[in-house]
């Protein structure tokens, strides 16, 4: 992977700069898990990449939500360790924005200043507020972000006009 995502417009850098914001991509997998976990190594690395970039606004981005997100069984599978990854972010006033996806939904909260987007899926969308998985009937999706240079943004959910329906099989 390491060698496709490095050609032509795509890089495999975890942090940079583009249109006066800092961005730092996160790795929260766990091999053979739902759930996301950042590493300690990670959490030192993002302390000190936000230890350097302080002149710009910085959104990181990560793929488990930080946050319940009142959907009783995605909420297992959030971020585990997110006062860990929350103390880190305390410290640096310069992020403005934390992007992540996992929720197959939209989802916006604000903790301390900072923005949390959720993003929809360009897959099956899941049901907000489900005690047990469930599909919504909405085609796929995505977030546009347009980000200015003093540190704010907007931002808006756009839907692909295509939709599939999906048979879930049956639990016994």
């Amino acid at each position: 992977m390491s060698e496709i995502l490095n050609m032509g417009l795509v890089s495999r850098r975890k942090c940079f700069e583009r249109g006066g914001w800092n961005f730092v991509l996160l790795d929260s997998s766990v091999a053979g898990k739902v759930h996301g976990y950042l590493r300690q190594e990670t959490l030192e690395w993002l302390d000190l990449q936000l230890s350097t970039i302080v002149d710009k606004p910085t959104a990181v981005a990560i793929h488990h939500p930080p946050f319940k997100v009142n959907s009783h069984w995605l909420d297992k599978s959030q971020l585990q360790n997110s006062e860990e990854f929350f103390t880190v972010l305390d410290k640096y006033p310069q992020v403005r924005l934390v992007l992540f996806g996992h929720i197959h939904q939209e989802f916006y909260t604000q903790r301390r200043g900072v923005d949390y987007l959720g993003t929809p899926s360009t897959c099956v969308q899941f049901q907000p507020g489900s005690k047990k998985l469930a599909l919504e009937r909405k085609p796929p999706g995505f977030r546009l972000m347009k980000l200015y240079p003093n540190g704010t943004w907007e931002s808006s959910v756009e839907r692909v006009p295509y939709f599939h329906t999906v048979e879930l099989a049956a639990n016994g």
